[in-house]
C-alpha cells in the first residue's frame, strides 16, 4: 500500500501544485473577438447574421418560427429546404399557428397528422429564389401566381403597399441563405384564398 501512495504523489502534485491558468469568461471572448462595427438597424443586423447558413437554418435561428422549423420536420419537408436546391420559404410565425383552434395545431404536431400536414407546408415553399425586389416586379400593380412544391398555385399581390400570399402577409423579407430565401408572413398560407 505504501509503494501505491509513492506512486501516486507526483500525479498528485502534478495536478494539485500547478499553477491554474487564468479563467476567461465568455465576456473576455467575446470582446476579444468582436470587431467594431458601426450600429445597424435590427433587421440589418438579423440579415447579416444569416449569411452562410442554409434556409433551415435561418428558420432554427429565429424563435418566432419555431412552430413551423416543428412541422416541417414533423411533416417530413423539412429535407427539401436543407438540400443545396434553391428555394423561397413564407414561414409563418407562431402567432399565426397560434391563432389556429388548440386541437387543430396539437393534430398538426403529432406524427400522425403528416400527411394531412405535407400539403399544407408545401403551400409555403417555391422553388427558386425569389427576394422581395423580384416578388414586386413580377406582381407590378396587379397579381402573380407562382407553383408552389406541392404543386398548387398560390396568388402573390400588392394591397396598400404591402406583398401578400394569397390572404398571409408578408411582414419581413429578404432573409438570404445559402440556398435560398426566407420571407416571413403573418398568416397560414391556405390554399384557395
Amino acid at each position: 500500500m505504501n509503494r501505491t501512495v509513492f506512486y501516486l504523489i507526483p500525479f498528485i502534485c502534478a495536478f494539485s501544485c500547478a499553477q491554474p491558468e487564468p479563467k476567461t469568461t465568455d465576456a473576455d471572448v467575446i470582446e476579444e473577438e468582436a470587431p467594431a462595427r458601426e450600429l445597424l438597424p435590427p433587421t440589418a443586423i438579423e440579415r447579416s447574421a444569416t449569411t452562410g447558413m442554409n434556409i433551415l437554418g435561418i428558420i432554427d435561428s429565429r424563435p418566432d418560427l419555431s412552430i413551423f422549423r416543428e412541422l416541417l420536420h414533423v411533416s417530413y419537408v423539412e429535407g427539401i429546404v436543407e438540400n443545396p436546391t434553391e428555394y423561397t420559404v413564407f414561414a409563418p410565425t407562431n402567432a399565426a399557428f397560434e391563432a389556429l383552434p388548440k386541437e387543430t395545431l396539437e393534430e398538426m404536431r403529432k406524427p400522425s397528422g403528416a400527411s394531412m400536414l405535407r400539403p399544407i407546408i408545401s403551400l409555403h415553399i417555391a422553388q427558386g429564389v425569389q427576394n422581395a425586389r423580384a416578388i414586386n416586379s413580377k406582381v407590378g400593380n396587379g397579381k402573380f401566381e407562382q407553383k408552389m412544391v406541392g404543386g398548387k398555385m398560390a396568388v402573390l399581390s400588392l394591397r396598400n403597399g404591402e406583398l401578400y400570399i394569397n390572404e398571409a402577409r408578408i411582414i419581413e423579407t429578404d432573409l438570404s441563405g445559402s440556398n435560398g430565401t426566407v420571407h416571413i408572413v403573418d398568416k397560414i398560407v391556405t390554399s384557395g384564398n
